[in-house]
Parts: structure tokens; sequence; C-alpha cells
């Protein structure tokens, strides 16, 4: 297991190194001076409003734990991300294991579920969302508002099966816990997966945790493309596929500290794969060094934000803490 770390790490830091040795640094500064505030400034607040969609998502979900306000679910997902995005190997997922546990008396195999829960919610919303924003490159384009239509169309049958979701969730549920049986390989399994198993069977915020982390990711991708296209002259929909090739990479368990190397290699392939698949006459015409560079840039500005938020929103909760604490004294 080591010596994967070690590797991993190794293939992270060597990526970011080729990758930054092909980016022009007076070049960057200069595509960044010519950004406008406002992109900046909707990037910002972007990410701080998909911030707090995950927030909600996760109050979602433990709304019946006592002390799982909104405030302090978005205290855990500022610090879970911030632990997830600096510390390798998404080592920092057990942040919200210890959260769980420590803080809201979860037991170990709720904790585990939520965290299983978690990630796989998110990986058949982006699974979705790149079905979507692929959708336009399999049939040629006739007329202009072809993309958005052939985009619009997953999008609706994504957001009907969000819906129904949790509806055959519930369904299913029921009818096994009727029968009382969960299947001989269940019964067969260690105490610890039968828990696990039982935990993933109960709801995890119903269709409103479906919508709210949709909602998150697509915001998300959202603003970093259009960070994305201001600062390297790329098309929408191109931009588009670099922020979803960015999160993809940002999923493997490669990624150094601050997830550098791999995300900007991500956003480069998302690109350039549609056009060396579908497109090979249409290839960006863009330099390495400048696509890296803008790549970067969206990603160490939106590491900036969400490592401020965390500082800030830990901040708040530590003077809330001590004026409370006061309060109970006086009283």
């Amino acid at each position: 297991m080591r010596l994967k770390a070690v590797w991993g790490l190794l293939i992270s830091l060597a990526l970011l190194v080729a990758l930054i040795t092909q980016i022009q640094w007076p070049q960057v500064a200069a595509s960044m001076a010519q950004v406008p505030v406002w992109v900046w400034l909707i990037t910002g607040l972007g990410a701080c409003a998909s911030f707090g969609l995950r927030a909600a998502r996760m109050q979602r979900e433990w709304r019946h734990i006592q002390g799982a306000t909104w405030p302090a679910c978005l205290h855990l997902f500022l610090w879970h991300n911030a632990a997830v995005a600096w510390l390798p190997l998404r080592s920092g997922e057990g942040v919200y294991w210890w959260w769980l546990v420590r803080r809201w008396q979860v037991s170990h195999s709720q904790a585990l579920s939520s965290l299983l829960w978690l990630r796989m919610q998110d990986g058949v919303v982006l699974l979705w969302l790149t079905a979507t924003a692929m959708a336009p490159l399999w049939v040629p384009s006739v007329w202009p508002w072809q993309p958005a239509a052939l985009m619009l169309l997953p999008l609706l049958v994504g957001c009907g099966l969000f819906c129904a979701l949790p509806v055959v969730w519930e369904r299913v549920q029921a009818r096994w816990l009727q029968q009382g049986d969960h299947g001989a390989a269940v019964e067969l399994a260690p105490s610890l997966l039968r828990g696990v198993w039982a935990a993933l069977l109960a709801s995890r915020g119903g269709r409103w945790a479906w919508v709210l982390c949709a909602a998150n990711w697509l915001l998300k991708l959202m603003v970093v493309a259009l960070l994305l296209q201001a600062l390297a002259p790329l098309g929408a929909l191109d931009a588009l596929h670099g922020a979803l090739g960015g999160e993809w990479a940002a999923l493997l368990p490669l990624n150094g500290p601050g997830g550098l190397g791999p995300y900007e290699a991500g956003v480069w392939l998302g690109i350039h794969a549609d056009a060396w698949l579908y497109r090979a006459d249409q290839l960006p015409g863009l330099q390495l060094g400048d696509l890296v560079a803008a790549a970067l840039v969206a990603h160490v500005f939106w590491l900036l934000v969400a490592s401020v938020a965390a500082v800030l929103v830990h901040l708040w909760h530590h003077v809330a803490s001590k004026r409370d604490s006061l309060c109970s004294r006086v009283d």
C-alpha cells in the first residue's frame, strides 16, 4: 500500500512538472490581466453557491441528527473538501468519517456507507452531465441551435430519473424489509458489511439530495468553464468538456497536494478527446502551454476560494462557540 502511495505521488508530481515546463509565465500574467473583473466575481460567487448547495445536500441526509444545521454542514463540507484537495491520494476522505463518528455520534457503518453513497451519487451525476455535454458530438451539426437541443434531451431524461429513483428505491426497500430477507450473499457477509448494506438501503436525503447534488455539479462546471473560456480562446462546449475532464481526473487516487497535475491533464484531455474521437479536423488551435496555464489558473483560483472559505467558516464557528459558552456561563 505504501509503495502504491509513493508511486501515485511520483506520477502526480512528474505530471505537474512536465506540464508546468510548457507554461510561459509572462503570457499567463497577461491573460489573467485581460480577464474582466466580473468573470472573477462570478466564479468566486459561483464557487460559494456551489459550497452552499453541497452543504444543503448533506443537511438533507443528516437532518435527523441534532446539531446538523446548515452552518454545521457547511463547516463539515468545507473541511472535508479542503482535506481531500490538499492531502495526497484522497486521504482527506477520512475527515468526513471522523466528523460523523466523533461529533455527531454516527456509527462507523453509517459513516462509511454515507461516504460511499456520496461518492456514488457524485459519479452518477457526473456521468449524466458528461453524456449531456458529449451528446452534440454524436450528430453532425446542421443548424445553429442543434447542440443545445441535443444537450437538452439527456438533461430532461436525467431529471426524470433523478425524480423517480428515490421513489423506486423506497419501494424496493419496503418490499425487502417486509420479506425479511436480504439475500444469502448478504447473510454470509460479516456484520460490518451487513450494517453497511442495511444503511445503503435507508433513505439518503430523498429526491432533494439528487436535485441538490446535480445543481451543485452543474453550477461548478459552468463557472469553471466560464473562467477557462475567459483565460483561453475556447468555445463554450470545449470549455465545458475541459471542466468535465478536470473533475474526472480529480477523482483518481493519484493526486498529490492540491490535485495539481492530474487536474490540468484532465482539462487538456477533456478538450481534445472529443476532437480526436469525433472532430479530428477541428482540433482547438491552442498550444499545450496556453491550455495548461488556463487550467492551472482556474484550478488554483478554485482551491484558493475553497481554502479561504474553509478558514473563514472555521473562525466564525470558533467565535460563535466561544460566544455561546460565555452566554451559558452568564446565565
